[in-house]
């Protein structure tokens, strides 16, 4: 008997969600399904006649990317076995949330081919082949509701209806933003920049390269969680506005499972004020001033000398 070779990897851009797992079952079987062995004069009084191994081989091994499934991605649903037992169906069905548990979705018989249930889910392909006994799956377009269990279920003559259960796990990449708060300068700790990584799964790390700011500011972390399970994370740079920060480079760094680490840069913006332009200020409005005194009273030349 030859065992099934390695399954074909996926490509790379499809992230895979099942963890790789083989498994052998021994099964000790009867021709007169095991009524030999009660009495072995059925079998012509040897039963040792009766017992034949068949040995059943397992095949759901594939690549894993990144431990689950990008959102909008396509993967693959691999269920193969290897056995000399009759295939009369392929049932597959799944457990996610909001549905019932166990709800068959599609069924594979070798005269029919693939028969969908309740819904025509075209986003599913079957990729594999019934006379191989092989019932994979082609899965377009995944989503946050698809997330959860995926079951492939053999029924075999006459070992009965071994089984396949893997995990569906979705990624989703954060939206992320850096923005500038531009605070006047001051001696109060206000937010210097805000850091955001919005609605990813799971949730991403957030973190500050200061360079020369390193132990002048510091990072406060913030929360939320959303009832489809994505996350979004804030983290602002907090610190006392002076003139010395002014321009200096702050860089922040976004960590999620679902991309790649991601960079974004700015330079602080404090706005202080000139003591030059202060003072030229004052002696400005102090001119006004007087010029509205002079010709509501009608004193000027008391008080200054204004050409004609």
């Amino acid at each position: 008997m030859q065992l099934e070779s390695n399954a074909t990897r996926p490509s790379y851009s499809e992230y895979l969600l099942f963890s790789c797992s083989v498994q052998y079952s021994l099964e000790i079987r009867s021709s007169f399904l095991g009524s030999c062995f009660l009495n072995p004069v059925l079998c012509g009084g040897d039963p040792v006649q009766v017992f034949q191994p068949s040995l059943m081989f397992f095949s759901c091994c594939t690549a894993v990317q990144s431990g689950g499934v990008l959102l909008g991605s396509s993967t693959i649903l691999p269920c193969h076995i290897i056995t000399n037992d009759r295939l009369s169906q392929i049932t597959w069905q799944k457990t996610i949330k909001g549905k019932a548990p166990n709800d068959v979705f599609l069924i594979i018989q070798p005269k029919i081919g693939l028969k969908y249930r309740n819904e025509n889910d075209l986003r599913f392909e079957f990729i594999g082949n019934v006379n191989e006994k092989n019932g994979t799956l082609k899965f377009s377009n995944v989503t946050l509701k698809d997330e959860g269990s995926y079951s492939c279920i053999f029924s075999l003559f006459p070992s009965g209806t071994p089984s396949r259960n893997s995990q569906l796990v979705v990624l989703v990449p954060p939206i992320t933003n850096l923005m500038d708060h531009t605070p006047l300068e001051g001696n109060e700790e206000v937010p210097l920049a805000t850091c955001t990584a919005a609605a990813s799964k799971p949730k991403a790390e957030v973190r500050w390269i200061k360079g020369s700011l390193e132990g002048k500011v510091r990072e406060e972390l913030k929360e939320t969680q959303h009832a489809n399970g994505t996350t979004t994370t804030w983290s602002n740079l907090l610190g006392k506005p002076g003139r010395e920060m002014n321009g200096q480079l702050v860089k922040c760094v976004i960590s999620s499972e679902a991309t790649k680490e991601e960079i974004l840069e700015t330079n602080i913006q404090v706005h202080f004020t000139h003591y030059f332009c202060y003072w030229c200020t004052l002696f400005t409005l102090f001119i006004i001033c007087l010029a509205i005194f002079c010709l509501v009273f009608g004193h000027c030349t008391a008080l200054w000398k204004l050409p004609v």
